[in-house]
């Protein structure tokens, strides 16, 4: 027989749960997560970009990974511009729909 080995650990901080906690970010950072959501979930294409964009208005669930993380993001974003709209510092920009470049 092999012997198991002890279970190692390590600690980590992270949120109590089902806390809410105020932050403020730089646009700088907001604009990192915009571009993670545009470039750093793998949609493959601009139809499954648009499908999972559905599902997430559509629906609570996650079929896949880059829904699920797309949502995240998505939410975060969300909670973002709610704070940056009630503090008047949101703004509308013209983005180019081929690009994805501000005109």
């Amino acid at each position: 027989m092999s012997e198991s080995k002890p279970l190692e650990s390590i600690e980590i901080k992270t949120l109590k749960e089902d806390c809410t906690i105020p932050i403020e970010i730089s646009s700088n950072l907001y604009y990192r997560l915009q571009e993670l959501l545009l470039v750093g979930v793998a949609f493959k294409d601009v139809d499954t970009a648009q499908k999972t964009l559905a599902i997430i208005r559509n629906s609570d669930k996650d079929p896949d990974p880059a829904t699920y993380h797309a949502r995240t993001i998505i939410t975060l974003m969300a909670l973002l511009e709610d704070s940056a709209s009630k503090n008047d510092k949101l703004r509308t920009v013209k983005v180019d729909k081929n690009s994805g470049k501000l005109i």
